[in-house]
């Protein structure tokens, strides 16, 4: 995270000389982490992953604008496991925008997070869970 925050770092100053950029525009910087590495551990095709390098980094990352959590196969508004890695990333982060990754594709098969959780080709709960996606994004706003 400590190179992440100084690449970021890189490109925030260079938009900001007006040397280098007469237009004075400077993107908005944002960083997604999966929900389970903030949680610290991830459930990947059958084997557990622990990660640490989120819970070690003391710094504040003061030029990302946005923070985003990402946690395929779930349902966000009644994820506990999402839910606390949501408040733990915007207690760690504050005054920023959130931003939700909702689900892109449905993973199958005897590993596949989807038929897991929602069942077998059971593709028409996507609808439903995408809304839930937009009324948690819906209840935000930005800094």
């Amino acid at each position: 995270m400590g190179h992440f925050e100084a690449a970021v770092a890189l490109v925030k100053n260079t938009f900001r000389d007006p040397s280098r950029n007469p237009s004075g525009f400077v993107p908005k910087v944002w960083m997604i982490e999966a929900g389970c590495v903030v949680r610290g551990m991830c459930l990947i095709n059958g084997i557990t992953y622990y990660y640490s390098a989120f819970n070690n980094y003391q710094g504040s990352l003061p030029d990302v604008d946005w923070i985003g959590l990402d946690d395929y196969g779930i349902r966000p508004s009644t994820n506990q496991d999402f839910k606390n890695a949501l408040t733990t990333l915007k207690n760690r982060f504050p005054n920023r925008g959130t931003i939700y990754v909702m689900d892109a594709f449905w993973e199958s098969g005897v590993n596949g997070v989807h038929e897991r959780n929602f069942g077998y080709k059971n593709y028409g709960i996507m609808a439903s869970v995408a809304r839930e996606w937009y009324n948690m994004a819906r209840t935000i706003s930005p800094p």
